[in-house]
């Protein structure tokens, strides 16, 4: 059955965190190249796609890092916490929702960034983990037809 939405639900809209994986490659100073995941989330009206910005958990740093859509956006890029980022959110967009999962998150990044600095093979298997882990953070995707 078709489910129905009206036009005031679409436009008082509430944005919220949209959660995505990302991969991003990097290349090593031996010339070695890997590939890892980044998870991040995209501060977007859901039914419109529209976007204020990106949130990015970086695993081989161990910091999160807020890439906006806006130019005004005068806030810090990166922080270890990320109650940094979105404090400053806050403050120049009014922004206030948590982004889900971000201390589940924020304690893999820490712990990948300890691997990365010691053992190369380690940090990339430990990624294919996470990469599964995460899969199960990500919203699943509903039907208009159910």
């Amino acid at each position: 059955m078709f489910k129905s939405f009206s036009i005031q639900s679409i436009t008082m809209e509430e944005p919220n965190w949209k959660p995505y994986i990302a991969r991003t490659k990097m290349k090593l100073e031996n010339g070695k190249e890997i590939e890892f995941p980044v998870f991040s989330w995209s501060y977007a009206f859901c039914l419109t796609s529209l976007s204020g910005g990106q949130l990015h958990a970086w695993p081989h740093c161990g910091y999160f890092s807020i890439r906006g859509t806006r130019s005004d956006y005068t806030g810090p890029e990166r922080a270890e916490n990320p109650k940094v980022l979105l404090a400053a959110l806050k403050k120049c967009y009014g922004w206030d929702k948590i982004p889900p999962h971000i201390k589940e998150i924020r304690k893999d990044i820490k712990k990948t960034k300890q691997i990365f600095e010691k053992d190369i093979s380690k940090f990339i298997k430990e990624c294919e983990r996470l990469n599964k882990k995460w899969q199960e953070y990500l919203p699943r995707e509903e039907s208009l037809y159910e």
